[in-house]
Parts: structure tokens; C-alpha cells; sequence
């Protein structure tokens, strides 16, 4: 499937974007859906993280306090 969007940017955000694909040599359009592609996945990705991180929250069972984890972290 191969559908069209039109998304409209400021004149600013535009060369940026232009000095950037130049940059990479790239067109526009490609680095367009890269950033968009990118972003979306590190948006998903953090919303998975919170789901997993509500998930386990209160659910420890160590026994050990905060300084005892840190003391051990420092290797003391």
C-alpha cells in the first residue's frame, strides 16, 4: 500500500531538514519517514517500558534496602 500524506512545516523546520538529507545524502522525503519511523518506535517503546514498569512496581522480593542494592553496586 502505497498512500500519499501532505504534512505542512514551517519554513524553518523545513531547511533544516533539507541541509540534513543534503547531509546524508539522502532525499527528503526518505529522512522525513526515517525521523517519523524512528520516533514512533522509541514512542512505543516507552510505552511498553511503562506498562512492563507498572507491571513489576511493589513487586520486589530482595529483602534488601536501597543502600544494601547501592553498597553492592560500588562493589563494597
Amino acid at each position: 500500500m502505497n498512500e500519499s500524506l501532505l504534512i505542512k512545516i514551517d519554513r524553518h523546520l523545513k531547511e533544516q531538514l533539507r541541509r540534513e538529507a543534503a547531509r546524508r545524502r539522502t532525499t527528503m522525503s526518505k529522512l522525513t519517514r526515517r525521523i517519523l519511523r524512528d520516533y514512533l518506535a522509541e514512542v512505543e517503546a516507552q510505552e511498553d517500558f511503562a506498562r512492563w514498569a507498572e507491571t513489576v512496581r511493589g513487586s520486589a522480593t530482595g529483602g534488601m534496602t536501597t543502600d544494601e542494592i547501592m553498597a553492592l553496586t560500588r562493589g563494597e
